[in-house]
């Protein structure tokens, strides 16, 4: 069984890769606008487990908020 966070992990990286994508912006641009390396970019869309301030990091370039539903 997965644990909390790397749920959260799996969730986020798949956005955060789609919207890079959706956008058509290749990861050495993101990484020069946003302070954070090619490494640390794949690794979050990866879903890896690396500070969640780096996640946040690009989450905020992409100008995105986390948001948390709870569902029956």
């Amino acid at each position: 069984m997965k644990n909390f966070s790397t749920l959260q992990r799996g969730q986020v990286s798949s956005q955060l890769r789609q919207i890079r994508l959706d956008k058509n912006l290749p990861i050495t641009d993101i990484a020069c606008k946003c302070d954070l390396s090619v490494a640390n970019i794949d690794a979050i869309e990866r879903g890896e487990a690396i500070s969640f301030k780096k996640y946040l990091r690009l989450i905020r370039f992409y100008e995105k908020k986390i948001q948390i539903l709870l569902t029956d």
